[in-house]
Formats: C-alpha cells, structure tokens, sequence
C-alpha cells in the first residue's frame, strides 16, 4: 500500500483539493484517475455523479482495492505503458500526480491524445512557495516529510509560474485555477522572523506575501486543449471558500486577541512603574506586596 490508500474525500471540507475537482467533474462523465491509489475518490464520482470511472496505478495493492471500487483499474505507468486501448474520456485527473513524474510535460502530451473533444485534464499541485517552506528556507534547512509539500517522492517543485508552464509546453490552457489554502498569521510569522534574527517586518513584506500567494498549499484547476502557446500569467484572484474566510477570520481574531493582552500588560507595567517614580516608597511597597500575592496564588 503507498502512503495515499487511505486518503478520504468530505465534500463538507471546502477548502480542501478533492472538492474543487469534484465540482469540476460533470455528471454523467468517462473519468480517467491517473493514480486513482485506493480508488476512493473515483468511487466518489461513481456513485454521487454516475461516472464511469477507470483508474491507474502503479502500487499492486493499491489497484487490488481500487478494483473493488471502480468501472475498471489497472497497474500501469502513465509515462511509460500504452494507454491508447483505454478509449476516450471526458475528464482525466491528475490528484498530486505530475509532481511525482519524470517528465509531466511528456505526460500531458500522452494522455491529451486521450480526451473526448470537449474533455478537460483535471489537476491538484503543491505550491512550493507555501509561506511554511519560505520559513523553513530562511532557517537554512529543509525536513522531506511521507507525504505533504515536501514529501520525499516528489521529482519537481512548483510554483504558481511552473504550474502554467508546464500546462503551455503541453499546449495545454489553463481555464481555472483554485486554491486550498493553510494561512499563517501575522504575528506567528513575525515571532519567526523575530527568532532568526530578522527584526520587525512592516507592510511591505505581508503584502509581497499576499501578492505571491504565500498561504496557497494546492493550486487545484482545469486545462483544455490548446492551439498555441500562450503567455504564463499569475491569476489575478482566487475564490475565497467560506470555510477559508472562517479559518482565516480566526486566525487574526486570535492574533488581535493576543495583541490586546499584550497592551493590557504593557499599560499594567508602566503604571506600576509611574506609581514608583512619583512615591518610591509606596511605590515599592505596592511592588513588593504584588510579588507576596503572586507567590501566595502560586502555592
């Protein structure tokens, strides 16, 4: 079994990659899930849209499962094995595949020929660029991990420039990209920073983050057959989730949150400190009491 078998689809989790591509397949569709692992996505599609879904792999045990559970599935290698015989689909999954290609330009190429006219190639890619992994870099090193962005079993990296050019070269456009998202706070960054010795970031820096799409985890989207080449351009904006507004939403009340204790002991500290430079005495007997209180709670 590969280290994916028991990955699970909730369609109640939005802002997570197997929502976005199940909303993009349509009812009623010839699905080919390239690295179907254990076929439960597929199995999915099957019964909640009536898809015929036929999948590949190249984990024996896996495809011993996925069996069970789809139209059809085979041992194959999408790079090197004939495919042609499978037929023509309407939509073909790539579910955190290409980054585990050789060559995923000569992959796109392969199964494109695959596609029904009106087909699409369905895909959900790491972003390399993820604000987790620029941290990881400014400490100087890296962990590979079993699975996740930096999971060991990756031959390529991408961000969000390489996920368009590797679509391009395949003469492949790119219609719609998504993102799930893993948001850092601010101030969980700044304490980072702070630690490696970076100081005080201002503005800038969160929105060069902003900008650079350092909270996507997975770009998820389609692609359909092109005539030509085009230009690789960012997207300008994604859709928000309501789950993600939610998560993010969290993520700063807590931050404010935290700021405003931390105002609160700061005022508490200076009027300590003023009460002590008007009247010394009283001021350091009222000292000294606070610290006998303290030490009497502690016990």
């Amino acid at each position: 079994m590969s280290n994916y078998t028991n990955n699970l689809f909730d369609p109640k989790v939005k802002n997570n990659s197997w929502t976005h591509l199940f909303d993009y397949v349509p009812q009623k569709a010839r699905v080919l899930d390239v690295g179907c692992s254990s076929g439960n996505f597929g199995a999915v599609l099957l019964h909640e849209k009536n898809c015929e879904v036929v999948g590949l792999d190249i984990d024996k045990a896996d495809i011993a499962e996925a069996k069970k559970k789809l139209s059809a599935a085979y041992v194959r290698n999408v790079e090197r094995d004939e495919l042609a015989d499978l037929g023509k689909f309407d939509v073909i999954i790539f579910a955190d595949v290409l980054e585990h290609l050789l060559d995923p330009i000569g992959a796109l190429e392969k199964v494109k020929k695959l596609l029904k006219p009106e087909g699409k190639i369905l895909f959900s890619i790491p972003n390399m660029a993820h604000i987790s992994i620029r941290l990881h870099l400014l400490r100087g090193f890296f962990e590979y991990t079993p699975i996740g962005l930096l999971d060991r079993t990756h031959l390529h990296y991408y961000d969000e420039h390489e996920v368009q050019h590797i679509f391009n070269e395949a003469l492949l456009h790119v219609e719609e990209v998504n993102a799930c998202t893993k948001p850092f706070a601010k101030s969980q960054i700044s304490e980072r920073l702070f630690d490696m010795g970076l100081g005080i970031v201002d503005d800038k820096f969160y929105e060069l983050l902003d900008r650079t799409k350092a909270e996507v985890f997975q770009f998820v989207g389609y692609a359909v057959p092109a005539a030509t080449k085009q230009k690789a351009t960012r997207p300008t904006r994604y859709l928000m989730p309501d789950e993600e507004m939610h998560q993010s939403m969290q993520a700063r009340d807590a931050e404010v949150q935290d700021m405003s204790k931390r105002l609160k002991q700061v005022e508490r500290e200076n009027k300590h400190m003023s009460e002590f430079y008007r009247n010394p005495i009283l001021g350091g007997a009222k000292r000294i009491a606070r610290r006998v209180r303290r030490i009497v709670k502690g016990q």
